[in-house]
């Protein structure tokens, strides 16, 4: 709930894909999304879960990466120079002073479970 309400209220006017799905609330619309996003739900579970049809599942979907993608480009990621010089470790500042952006490349796993 709290991620959803850093989307503002315009997700309570969202531009739907192909139509609106009268069936869900705003709060499940999202959190079939991030199911969707976490554990690669396939559709048709998605669809018996939330009594609703596969292409209602996918026109939900779409609507909302089109949405939180719209919402997201909005903020300003990366930080001043100040504050990257100031967290940035002192003999990395010493050999890269010039550095703008330190980009962590740690790769960890999705776990899924085997039967669901």
């Amino acid at each position: 709930m709290y991620v959803l309400s850093t989307l503002v209220s315009a997700e309570y006017e969202l531009n739907y894909y192909r139509y609106k799905c009268e069936k869900l609330s705003v709060p499940n619309q999202f959190l079939l999304t991030l199911m969707k996003l976490r554990m690669h739900t396939p559709n048709f579970q998605l669809r018996r879960m939330f009594h609703i049809s596969e292409c209602s599942v996918s026109n939900n979907f779409i609507t909302w990466m089109n949405f939180m993608d719209r919402q997201r480009c909005e903020l300003d990621i990366f930080p001043n120079r100040d504050v990257t010089t100031l967290f940035m470790p002192d003999d990395f500042r010493q050999t890269f002073p010039s550095t703008r952006l330190i980009v962590d490349g740690v790769e960890r796993p999705v776990k899924k479970p085997k039967i669901l």
